[in-house]
């Protein structure tokens, strides 16, 4: 088989107890649900399939719900825990005072700053926040970094939207109007070409 260069395959995190709850995570967590386990799973046996053995970087979100997920595919991809690199470029964005908050509740609180910031991602953050520009610039940075190489990423929605819109060079508005689901592998290429390939959409929920 003939080896697989200069690629990234780009997955989400398996869902979690707050994805269900509708809650924001940001940069704090919740643990994964069975479900999300499942989804994970699934990711690593599509892999394992495309794969083949061939030699691959795994790299993880330092977000504990990203660093599970990578534990799982880690052993079905013939790699160890101690293999799998933490990036902390790779970590969600930051919803500031919003983390932990169910999108409703926020909506009935502090509803003209929650729609500004639905009306331009890009660069309204939430209140002690990050928005997707200043993210940009560290995910830049990752990509930059990470465009030679053969690697698996376990990241985050926005941090996916993101990696994609700048890899296949789309303006703010583009990117912002990406989806994020759970399920989804992205296999980005050379040439900012984009793959996505229904692992696990089956069993997706609405973030």
């Amino acid at each position: 088989m003939s080896p697989i260069l200069n690629k990234i395959f780009l997955l989400r995190h398996g869902e979690t107890v707050w994805n269900t709850e509708k809650r924001l995570q940001g940069v704090l967590d919740s643990p994964l649900t069975s479900r999300g386990r499942e989804q994970v799973k699934m990711y690593g046996a599509w892999l394992r399939n495309v794969l083949q053995g061939q030699p691959i970087q795994l790299v993880s979100s330092p977000l504990p719900r990203c660093q599970t997920s990578a534990s799982i595919i880690a052993p079905m991809l013939e790699l160890t825990p101690a293999a799998i690199t933490v990036d902390d470029r790779l970590r969600e964005l930051s919803f500031g005072d919003w983390q932990g908050q169910k999108v409703d509740d926020i909506i009935t609180t502090d509803a003209l700053r929650y729609y500004s910031r639905e009306a331009d991602l890009w660069e309204v953050a939430a209140p002690q926040g990050e928005s997707f520009r200043d993210a940009s610039i560290r995910l830049g940075s990752w990509l930059s970094d990470n465009r030679r190489t053969t690697i698996v990423v376990i990241s985050h929605g926005c941090v996916g939207q993101i990696l994609r819109g700048l890899h296949a060079d789309m303006n703010s508005k583009q990117i912002t109007a990406l989806d994020h689901r759970h399920g989804i592998i992205y296999v980005l290429g050379l040439g900012g070409g984009i793959e996505s390939v229904a692992v696990a959409d089956h069993i997706n929920i609405a973030v």
